[in-house]
């Protein structure tokens, strides 16, 4: 690891990624259990029973049950305005290693050499349902957006790069009428049309959040 500028990580790997960069009371040798077993015949039922508290791999060896039990009770407190999966993600994996709710992902431990960047999704707003949020995912958008494949305005038409590579793709797959770019207009108009209850691809490193 000490080799590498950077780490990546998508959906569940950014639990792992968060805590290997932000915990800040221990070392990398404690986190990821060093003296442990490496040989995966080695780790059985009675070994992670056995794993060091220091090491991030109790969160994902520990039942999971009474967090997530937690958190539901947790979400259903607030009203409504909490949703339990995020409730239990802070409260399973971040919170035993001192990353509390709200704690700004800027300072990265001393020992640490790579810069995170860490990949997920967010669900656009969806007026008065926050729930929908995390439940649904909006398809009339993407049926809108199939149905209209053929009506899209090209963009970038100066991008010979881009368009060289669809050409290339049109001569392999022997397709004419591969969709080149969506014009970002015509998506914002889709968005508006569904009360923006869209992926929205985004990703934070220790630098910022971007989407």
């Amino acid at each position: 690891l000490e080799a590498m500028d950077f780490m990546a990580s998508c959906s569940g790997g950014g639990f792992p990624s968060i805590i290997y960069h932000y915990q800040n009371s221990t070392t990398i040798d404690e986190l990821l259990d060093a003296a442990g077993p490496n040989d995966p015949s080695q780790i059985t039922e009675e070994v992670l029973n056995t794993i060091p508290k220091n090491s991030m791999f109790t969160a994902f060896s520990a039942h999971a049950i009474p967090s997530l039990m937690s958190a539901v009770i947790g979400a259903t407190k607030a009203g409504g305005e909490e949703a339990p999966w995020p409730l239990f993600v802070s409260q399973h994996f971040l919170q035993p290693f001192g990353i509390e709710a709200g704690t700004p992902l800027s300072s990265i431990r001393d020992d640490v050499k790579t810069k995170p960047i860490v990949v997920a999704s967010m669900i656009g707003p969806t007026e008065g349902y926050p729930y929908l949020r995390d439940t649904v995912l909006n398809r009339d958008f993407f049926t809108d957006h199939n149905e209209n494949l053929t009506m899209l305005e090209m963009v970038d038409e100066e991008d010979e790069e881009f368009y060289a590579l669809i050409d290339e793709m049109n001569r392999v797959t022997g397709e004419s009428d591969i969709p080149r770019r969506t014009d970002l207009d015509f998506l914002r108009q889709l968005a508006d049309k569904n009360g923006f209850q869209i992926p929205l691809p985004a990703f934070f490193t220790d630098t910022g959040f971007a989407l």
